[in-house]
């Protein structure tokens, strides 16, 4: 190669370097507006679905029918100022830099008009008349707002729609953050970066340079050594071509063990990202859940210092304390579940079924009654405390899903020993499931009635445990006919040094 191919390779390598540098500081850049976009629009979507569930709904409702025209003056009512203050205590508590607004729908005018704000000065019955269609299109879900422009601007935003004790939405809840400012933040993050991102490769751009120099140049004088050495390789040509041959062979073999590694490594990262799925839904679920509670305590307590009537709020705050206690306690459940060590004790299924009754009456549910049978359950060995909580959970779960029925719920236990496995069936005449809730119910997080208020890791945490006891499960349920679950756990033969016999249905 001439010199001044090898000067052109050292400017290649130099330009494409600093391409490389440039494209990666760019993709940097709009990968991290995305992903705090995103971020943003979370939390705002987090605000208003905890906020609807904390808001006077009925306070609302008399004063939207109450007080109907624009020129009302409402800053002055119980009602408006109950709110105002619900709303000031929520932005104040999330932090927000922009007002939380109450939106009613005028369908005579197709229409949103502004009830309640946080602001300090109120903009009752006052017209949106750029109002984005997502509003009217998820009014009944609610969703998240991107980049959309309104005639004070562009602004990321969330809304929430507030139901009735029908379920019927009689308004919308909705946070926004302005658009500008949040691209701004991201400008200043992009121009720190590019500094830090110039500072750190500019050396290693020199240094490559003169490596690749200095490689050159040294690749120059082997060129010349080849040379020299061609007429000898052209005599051991022979050789080469018989260690090719086995080079072929070798090729071979390597490439079908690194079929066989691929396909392991595809398995194995495949199980790590749904590992990293569950956890990061796990985590921020979990977030979420906690602070519901804790907000409505905090709202509680500011309610507190400036109501003379302590009684009503007391015991407003020993409920949602239970709710939080609860809620640590299930996601206590999960770990437990994961890292406990299995241990074979001597299980007595009858007292288990007793101590899950009695567990239920603490709570004062009084809904249902449980009829037992543990026939067939001679001495078995189980490890006590995890099929105690599966057992538990699944009771617990028939208990609570069918608390809204106006009817008594009968509960049907029956457990016994069947080829090596403690099979436990608990069966209900309530109010059942849909194919749709059916397919779901032991996925994380997911309540099957829109009214319940538990974490929805009931039926999650009873899948967990079957599985960590190498057990199956099935479900079956027609809605309005009641739902059967049937667990079959291996039991421990220590006979034969602990181990567990087969599980089969």
């Amino acid at each position: 190669m001439s010199d001044k191919g090898r000067f052109r390779i050292l400017w290649i390598i130099l330009t494409l370097t600093i391409m490389a540098t440039i494209y990666l500081i760019g993709f940097n850049y709009y990968n991290s507006l995305r992903s705090s976009k995103r971020q943003v629009l979370d939390r705002l979507k987090g605000i208003t679905c905890t906020a609807s569930l904390q808001l006077d709904i009925k306070a609302h409702q008399r004063l939207t029918d109450r007080w109907t025209q624009k020129g009302d003056s409402v800053e002055g009512t119980n009602e408006y100022q109950l709110i105002h203050r619900q709303l000031s205590a929520i932005q104040q508590v999330n932090e927000l830099g922009n007002p939380i607004n109450t939106l009613a729908y005028d369908s005579s005018y197709h229409l949103f008009q502004f009830i309640v704000t946080s602001a300090k000065y109120p903009n009752f019955r006052q017209d949106y008349i750029h109002f984005p269609k997502a509003l009217l299109e998820k009014y009944n879900e609610g969703g998240t707002l991107e980049e959309y422009e309104s005639e004070t601007g562009e602004w990321l935003s969330a809304f929430a729609p507030l139901k009735d004790t029908s379920g019927r939405t009689v308004a919308l809840l909705q946070a926004d953050e302005n658009c500008g400012q949040f691209i701004s933040r991201a400008r200043q993050q992009l121009i720190q970066q590019s500094l830090l991102a110039f500072a750190t490769v500019s050396p290693l751009v020199l240094i490559l340079f003169f490596y690749t120099r200095r490689f050159l140049e040294r690749q120059k004088e082997y060129e010349r050594d080849i040379q020299k050495q061609q007429l000898a390789l052209i005599n051991q040509s022979n050789i080469i071509e018989t260690q090719n041959k086995k080079l072929l062979r070798i090729n071979k073999e390597v490439e079908s063990a690194n079929k066989t590694l691929e396909s392991r490594a595809k398995e194995k990262t495949n199980d790590l990202l749904e590992t990293t799925q569950e956890l990061k839904t796990y985590l921020y679920r979990s977030s979420h859940d906690m602070r519901g509670p804790l907000s409505s305590l905090l709202g509680l307590c500011r309610l507190l210092k400036t109501e003379q009537k302590i009684e009503p709020y007391a015991g407003m705050i020993y409920e949602t304390s239970l709710r939080l206690i609860d809620r640590i306690q299930s996601l206590s459940d999960v770990y437990e579940i994961k890292s406990k060590k299995i241990e074979a004790v001597k299980l007595d299924v009858g007292q288990l079924i007793n101590d899950v009754g009695k567990s239920l009456a603490k709570e004062n549910q009084l809904n249902y009654i449980i009829c037992r049978d543990s026939s067939s359950c001679e001495e078995i060995y189980m490890d006590k405390e995890l099929t105690k909580m599966m057992l538990r959970e699944v009771v617990h779960n028939s208990v609570y899903h069918n608390r809204f029925s106006r009817k008594l719920t009968k509960i049907w236990i029956k457990a016994g020993r069947v080829n090596g496995s403690l099979k436990i069936e608990v069966r209900d005449d309530g109010l059942g499931m849909s194919e749709t809730v059916k397919q779901k119910a032991f996925d994380m997080f997911f309540r099957g009635n829109e009214l319940s208020q538990g974490i929805g890791l009931g039926l999650f945490k009873v899948k967990m445990i079957a599985d960590r006891l190498n057990g199956k499960i099935t479900l079956e349920s027609t809605q309005n006919q009641g739902t059967s679950i049937l667990m079959a756990i291996p039991v421990f033969n220590l006979s034969i040094g602990g181990q567990k016999e087969g599980a089969a249905f």
